[in-house]
This record gives C-alpha cells, sequence and structure tokens, in this order.
C-alpha cells in the first residue's frame, strides 16, 4: 500500500509465480576405451555418481545427476606347453614359431577389451646317437621291431616321458667272426701284434678307424698312398675292437 499523490491509498497487489529448478538424471555406461568422457563441457575419467548444475531454459537452476558405469578392460595370462614338432603353433591367429610371449585382444560381452596373454614353453626334441656292434654270424640282427642284414645308419622316434619326440640315430656295425693279426689287401696291408696296428699303403690312400665295441669312434687317421701308420692300443681296455679301413671293418682282440 503507497500513498497516491492526491493523499488517498494506492495498493498494488502482486501476484508472484515461482519457477522451480528442475532436476534430471543420466544413467550412462562406456567402455574403458571410451576414457575420458565429456558431457556438457565437463570431463570424467572415472566411473563415479556425478552433479551438474545448469541453466534451464527458463534461466533457472537445472540439475543433473550423472550416474557413470565404466566397463574395465580385461587382461587373462595364459601359461602353455608344447612339443617342438607341434611348431609351429598357431594359437587365436598369432604364430609361435618358438618359445616366447604373444597377446590376443577379444571383445568382451560388455563392449570393451579383453586380452589375453599367453606365455609359450617348448619341450625340445630330444636327440640321442646308438652304436650297435655284431658279429657277421649274429646277421640278421633286429632291433626295435627291424630287422637288419648288414651294416645300417637309420632313426626311430619314440615318445619321451614328456610326451615329446625322442630321436634315436640308430647305427649297425658289422665286423667279421674272426679276429686278425694280419692282413693284406689290394692296396693296403696291415698287422697287429695286440697293442699296436701298423697299417702300410702301397698305392692308394687309406681312412683308417678305430671304434670300441659299441661303436664310438677312439681315433681317425688318413694315411697318404706309400707311407706307414701306427695306431697305438696302449691305455686302452682288453677286448675286441673294429678297425674300419675304407669302409670295410676288421675285428681285433687287444691282450
Amino acid at each position: 500500500t503507497f500513498t497516491a499523490s492526491t493523499g488517498a491509498d494506492s495498493t498494488v497487489v502482486m501476484t508472484l509465480a515461482v519457477l522451480p529448478a528442475t532436476y534430471g538424471t543420466i544413467d550412462t555406461a562406456i567402455v574403458e576405451n571410451a576414457l575420458p568422457l565429456v558431457l556438457n563441457g565437463i570431463t570424467y575419467s572415472a566411473a563415479d555418481t556425478y552433479t551438474q548444475n545448469l541453466t534451464n531454459a527458463a534461466g533457472c537452476d537445472s540439475v543433473l545427476t550423472v550416474h557413470l558405469t565404466v566397463y574395465e578392460n580385461v587382461t587373462v595370462s595364459v601359461d602353455s606347453i608344447v612339443c617342438e614338432n607341434a611348431l609351429p603353433l598357431t594359437w587365436n591367429g598369432v604364430t609361435f614359431t618358438g618359445a616366447g610371449t604373444q597377446s590376443a585382444t577379444f571383445t568382451a560381452s560388455t563392449g570393451a577389451d579383453s586380452t589375453v596373454v599367453m606365455t609359450l614353453a617348448v619341450i625340445p626334441t630330444v636327440y640321442e646317437s646308438y652304436y650297435d656292434t655284431v658279429l657277421a654270424s649274429q646277421l640278421p640282427h633286429d632291433f626295435n621291431g627291424e630287422t637288419f642284414d648288414g651294416p645300417a645308419t637309420t632313426t626311430f622316434t619314440f615318445t619321451s616321458s614328456a610326451g615329446c619326440d625322442s630321436v634315436l640315430n640308430y647305427n649297425l656295425y658289422v665286423i667279421d667272426d674272426v679276429s686278425v693279426t694280419d692282413f693284406q689287401q689290394e692296396h693296403f696291408r696291415f698287422s697287429f701284434n695286440g697293442q699296436q696296428i701298423t697299417i702300410v699303403c702301397d698305392d692308394a690312400d687309406a681312412l683308417v678307424s678305430l671304434y670300441s665295441v659299441n661303436g664310438q669312434l677312439l681315433k681317425r687317421e688318413r694315411v697318404l698312398s706309400g707311407a706307414t701308420a701306427t695306431i697305438s692300443l696302449y691305455g686302452y681296455a682288453s677286448g675286441f675292437y673294429v678297425l674300419q679301413v675304407n669302409g670295410k671293418s676288421y675285428k681285433i682282440v687287444k691282450q
């Protein structure tokens, strides 16, 4: 109520309308790779509940609550062991040619990355050599289900205790039944006194090798044409040995 210029009362009646603040809620879910998320100029880098104070179209406060869910990337480690003969190994599009670590990335049901890291260990193939010596009278000779009628070199593959390949190089030597002390053949001759071998090459070179009974190479020497060479067995155990001259084997007995 006011007083007019005439002195009379002047009454003003105001009707006030109040525009209420507006409130809103947003629920949103994103994958970790989509971070950071920018919403209404505000940057979010982690899952949480946030509040934004905005101005609505009427010029009043507008409060927005943001519920942000982040589906995190998942990394899983896997250890695996394979045999060497299984290489190269292809796993989920990734190829291993030996032991090592590689990864493969998939998309999870949430849309986030799911990474599997594989560490591969490789069990190597085992290689061994076996030397077998038999007399000519013992032929044919059986070994591992196979029959041999003479000298031979071959390979057998077995399964090791680890379940992987084990390769055996098999060498069979055949020698005459009678031990020799003197022998003469075209181009060369030799003599053996029980302790020392003497080889004489008349008109050709000779490759001379001495083996133990189990096929182990003890000595090897090339004797030139017209030359004489000696191979000593001093220091070796008594028993029979194999003398090989240009591929021909002879049994000798050391006293």
